[in-house]
């Protein structure tokens, strides 16, 4: 990991365990490169889905589900 500048870091995962362990391992690298633990934030991120009811919120996430792209995720992150 290159973190010898890095202020902070912008992860994405659904399972809270998966960024508890890279957030661990980035804290533990930090430190190997002689900085505090705390150096570098780690935000994870979100997407908040607001309507003025739970029922339509949950429609708009629905709607959003529509335009999920595997394939386009892979290429985004290749």
């Amino acid at each position: 990991m290159l973190l010898n500048n890095a202020e902070c870091i912008f992860v994405s995962s659904p399972k809270k365990s998966t960024i508890k362990n890279y957030a661990q391992k980035v804290r533990e690298s930090a430190v190997k490169h002689g900085r505090s633990a705390q150096d570098i934030l780690i935000f994870n991120k979100i997407t908040l889905i607001v309507e003025s009811s739970d029922e339509l919120a949950q429609e708009k996430y629905r709607e959003y589900q529509q335009y999920q792209s595997i394939e386009g995720a892979l290429a985004l992150l290749s």
